[in-house]
């Protein structure tokens, strides 16, 4: 589960730019699928963090919850890519 390069800026719905589209590469790779045909596919990943993103980033954060929901206390995963999402996947 490693990613290409670490992960240095917080991502949210609307971000644009490379590091949105190795977001998408590692989610894809996991088993977080961000959609399976066309844009955000695999090999097909874009530069936009959408709904499709948003979406398949909170079931990774669902799937870790005791990682990064819980030690700030939160029930439900936000989709954002901040500090405790990307520690753990810059750590994996």
């Amino acid at each position: 589960m490693a990613p290409k390069n670490e992960f240095k800026a917080d991502l949210e719905f609307g971000s644009k730019g490379f590091e949105v589209k190795e977001l998408q590469q590692f989610l894809n790779k996991n088993g977080f699928v961000v959609a399976q045909v066309g844009p955000g596919s695999a090999g097909q990943e874009t530069n936009y963090f959408g709904p499709l993103t948003k979406a398949a980033l909170k079931k990774f954060q669902q799937a870790f919850a005791s990682k990064i929901l819980e030690p700030l206390g939160l029930k439900s995963p936000t989709g954002i890519l901040g500090p405790l999402t990307k520690q753990l996947i810059n750590s994996l």
